[in-house]
C-alpha cells in the first residue's frame, strides 16, 4: 500500500487478495479537494446466468396438457363460461402478466431472459446463431432435441430466491378469460431439469386463444376452479421455479384458436403473427438499475435459496466494511455508469468512480467495498449511480461504535452526532443549532434536567434502532 496527497485529500491504493487476479481498488478520502471520477473495476459480480439445455416441458407433458384442456372444455360449466365470453373477431390485448409487491425492497424486480425462438434450426444454443427472437435478435434458446423456446421467460432480478420466499411477485391474468386447466402440487424450488412436473394455470380468451402460465408456486395458485372466469390483472399464482426450471420465473406461452403458437410481440422477425397482442408492447430493451443495495459481506448469488445470501444491511458502525451492490437490467455493452458515495451532513462528495460494462447482459450485478473513516462523519450516507440518464440512490446509516451498559451524555452538542448503546442512554446535554443528534438505545432513553433541544436543532431517539 502507498499513499499520495492532493492538497487536502488522500489517495489510497490497496489490493484484494481473495480475487483470482489482484484488482486495484481506489479509495478516495474526501477532504475538500476535487475528486475526479475514474474507472474502478468491481470486486466481484457478473452476469446473472440461466444456463438452459432442456425444454420447459417434454413432448409427453405437452400432450397431457392439451388432452386435459380438451376434456375440460367439454365439461358443462366450462363450456357455458366459454360460450358466455365468446367473441371470435377480437384477439386479446395483453397487459404485463407479472405484478411486483409494493413490499419489494428494489426499484425494479424483473428482467426478460428469453423470448420465443422463431428460427426452426436447433443447435442447443442460447443467444446463438440458431436463435431468432421477434426483433431479429437472438435473445432465446433451443435444445439439441429439437425444441425451440416457445414462450416468454420473465425472471425476478436481483435475488430471485429472496423474492420467491417472500411472495413478492404475483403472476396475473394478461387478459380476461376462463380457466380451462390447472396443474398444482409439484415442488417449486428447481435449479435445473429434474422433471417436467410444473405448477401452471391455463386461461382461454374470448377469441379461443389460450395463455399458459407456468413454473408457479406449489399450492400458491388462484383458488378459483376450472371453469371460473378471471379478469385482466387478477391473481393467477406466485412466481416460482417448478418443473424444468433453473430459477424463479414465469414462462408465458400463447396459442391461437387453431392451437398455433403465438408470439405476443410484433416485430420484423415474428414468423407466427403480424399483430402485437399487447395493449402497449413493451420495449425490447429497457436498460436500467433494478437495485442498489448495501451489504455486510459480499452478496452471494446462488441456487436454490440456501445458496443465495444477500447479506443486506443498511446499518454500519465504525470499523465495519461497507459492500455496495449494483444490479442491472439490460446492461448495454460499452455503457458507462457513474457511481458516487455521498457523506453527511450535507451529502457532499466522498468518492466518485466509473465502470464500463464489458458486454451486454440481460441481468447483471457488480459490487465494490469501502472502509469509511473511523472518526466519521456519522449519520446517513447516500450511494448514487447514473445510468442511461437516470439517477438512482440508496441510503444507509454509518454510526459510531456502540457501547454497552449506561451511557451518560452531557455538554453542548453543535454538530451532527449519532450515539448508540445496547443498554441505556441517559442524557443531560444541550442539543444546539444546527446539530442533528441520534440516540439509539437497546432498552431505553432517559432525558434528565438540564437536557434541552434548542431552536434549529433536531433530536431523534430510537429504541433498538439501526445499530442494535
Amino acid at each position: 500500500m502507498f499513499t499520495t496527497s492532493c492538497n487536502s485529500g488522500l489517495l489510497l491504493f490497496c489490493t484484494n487478495q481473495s480475487l483470482k487476479n489482484l484488482v486495484a481498488i481506489v479509495l478516495l478520502i474526501f477532504c475538500n479537494c476535487s475528486i475526479q471520477a475514474q474507472q474502478l473495476p468491481p470486486m466481484g459480480g457478473g452476469e446473472f446466468q440461466r444456463n438452459l439445455s432442456e425444454p420447459c416441458l417434454s413432448d409427453e407433458q405437452r400432450y397431457i396438457i392439451q388432452d386435459q384442456i380438451t376434456q375440460n372444455r367439454e365439461r358443462t360449466e366450462v363450456k357455458t363460461a366459454i360460450e358466455s365470453q365468446k367473441n371470435v373477431t377480437t384477439i386479446p390485448q395483453f397487459i404485463w402478466p407479472v405484478k411486483v409487491s409494493a413490499e419489494s425492497p428494489f426499484f425494479h424486480s424483473l428482467i426478460v431472459t428469453n423470448y420465443v425462438d422463431h428460427d426452426p434450426i436447433f443447435t442447443g444454443s442460447q443467444f446463438g446463431d440458431s436463435n431468432l427472437d421477434y426483433n431479429c435478435g437472438n435473445r432465446t434458446y433451443d435444445t439439441t432435441g429439437g425444441y425451440n423456446h416457445s414462450g416468454i421467460d420473465i425472471s425476478t432480478w436481483p435475488f430471485p430466491w429472496y423474492m420467491y420466499e417472500n411472495d413478492f411477485v404475483e403472476v396475473i391474468a394478461a387478459a380476461d378469460g376462463v380457466i380451462v386447466n390447472k396443474q398444482d402440487g409439484n415442488a417449486d424450488n428447481s435449479c435445473g431439469c429434474t422433471n417436467f412436473n410444473w405448477n401452471a394455470v391455463f386461461v382461454e380468451h374470448a377469441d379461443g386463444s389460450i395463455a399458459w402460465y407456468g413454473h408457479l408456486k406449489n399450492n400458491g395458485l388462484t383458488a378459483k376452479p376450472i371453469g371460473a372466469t378471471v379478469t385482466a390483472g387478477e391473481f393467477i399464482g406466485y412466481m416460482a421455479s417448478s418443473g424444468c426450471s433453473t430459477d424463479p420465473h414465469l414462462h408465458f406461452e400463447v396459442y391461437d384458436d387453431s392451437n398455433q403458437l403465438i408470439d405476443p410481440y410484433a416485430g420484423a422477425c415474428n414468423n407466427f403473427n403480424s399483430q402485437s397482442w399487447w395493449q402497449s408492447q413493451p420495449d425490447y430493451l429497457t436498460p436500467r438499475i433494478n437495485a442498489i443495495k448495501t451489504h455486510s459481506s459480499p452478496p452471494e448469488v446462488g441456487c436454490p435459496s440456501p445458496n443465495e445470501i444477500p447479506h443486506f444491511s443498511d446499518c454500519f458502525q465504525s470499523g465495519e466494511r461497507v459492500f455496495i451492490g449494483f444490479y442491472f437490467k439490460d446492461q448495454l455493452a460499452g455503457s458507462e455508469q457513474n457511481m458516487r458515495l455521498l457523506m453527511p451532513p450535507n451529502q457532499t462528495l466522498y468518492a466518485n468512480w466509473d465502470f464500463t460494462s464489458p458486454n451486454y447482459f440481460p441481468g447483471s450485478w457488480w459490487y465494490w467495498f469501502w472502509d469509511l473513516p473511523s472518526n466519521g462523519p456519522f449519520g446517513v450516507w447516500t450511494v448514487e449511480a447514473d445510468y442511461q440518464g437516470v439517477t438512482y440512490a440508496h441510503q444507509f446509516h454509518y454510526e459510531e461504535q456502540g457501547y454497552s451498559g449506561i451511557l451518560p451524555i452531557a455538554g453542548i452538542q453543535t454538530t451532527n452526532r449519532t450515539v448508540e448503546t445496547d443498554g441505556f442512554i441517559r442524557s443531560y446535554q444541550t442539543v444546539a443549532s444546527p446539530a442533528v443528534v441520534n440516540y439509539d438505545a437497546g432498552e431505553h432513553v432517559e432525558l434528565q434536567a438540564p437536557f434541552e433541544v434548542q431552536s434549529g436543532a433536531i433530536l431523534h431517539a430510537f429504541i433498538d434502532g439501526c445499530g442494535n
